[in-house]
């Protein structure tokens, strides 16, 4: 069973419940969906430690390749800012929001200038079903401390990601709820905005992926299927009022 199946649901308001898709097909659905991803946090307290340093970016070797924007990656970048790389890694503690003429590829989870906290990676699960965590916990805000926890997942085999806000509360107006931070998915032009410097609540997931995998999506189209549905002949609409649900209740 994939991991975010196992995602309970969360009825936190979010800024927005779908998006996309851009000109790569990539949409994403959050937390507010009624059929979206639930929070759900994993600790990986006990994983391999990163350590960017002040405003730089470690490379870290990754469990499985994963495809991003159709290019396989064997390593990501992760920066002490909230964010990783797949390409033109940044330690800036300011991003262009995801999707705008820019050179950055990767997923932003709370891309601000932050300092302090821990940063641990680790894998969860078994072939061909592997998760790949990145967190950043209690980690401050550069310039009026407190702290947030965020991570982001990268699921094996259908090149998902969930990105998940457990605390994202400084303490601070002007920077609480990612009030200064970029959240979404880019390469290069291409690419989603979930939020760019608005405020959100935490306790929230979102999940970003190519559009025919969206997880629980009211809408299948015909020419995805294995084999078309067709009438005997004309007019007879089968398929046009077709139910899909979970009839033996795995997720």
């Amino acid at each position: 069973m994939r991991l975010l199946a196992l995602l309970a649901l969360f009825s936190l308001p979010a800024l927005a419940t779908t998006g996309g898709p851009d000109s790569a097909g990539f949409v994403f659905t959050d937390s507010a969906e009624f059929d979206g991803p639930g929070f759900v946090w994993l600790d990986a307290t006990g994983g391999t430690p990163i350590v960017p340093g002040t405003d730089n970016v470690t490379e870290v070797a990754l469990p499985f390749a994963f495809e991003f924007y159709g290019v396989a990656y064997e390593s990501v970048s992760v920066s002490e800012n909230g964010a990783l790389f797949f390409d033109n890694a940044t330690g800036a503690g300011t991003g262009t929001c995801a999707g705008s003429p820019t050179a950055w590829s990767g997923v932003a989870a709370l891309w601000q200038d932050l300092s302090g906290g821990s940063i641990h990676s680790v894998t969860f699960g078994t072939y061909p079903y592997r998760t790949f965590v990145v967190s950043w916990d209690e980690v401050g805000d550069a310039t009026f401390g407190g702290t947030a926890s965020f991570q982001v997942w990268l699921l094996e085999g259908r090149n998902e990601i969930a990105v998940v806000h457990a605390d994202n509360d400084f303490g601070q107006p002007t920077v609480d709820g990612g009030a200064t931070a970029v959240v979404g998915v880019s390469s290069g032009p291409t690419g989603l905005n979930w939020s760019c410097s608005t405020a959100f609540t935490d306790q929230q997931a979102i999940w970003f992926g190519p559009e025919t995998g969206r997880p629980a999506r009211r809408d299948v189209y015909e020419d995805e299927l294995p084999e078309g549905i067709s009438g005997a002949s004309a007019f007879t609409y089968v398929g046009r009022s077709l139910l899909a649900t979970d009839v033996n209740a795995d997720g």
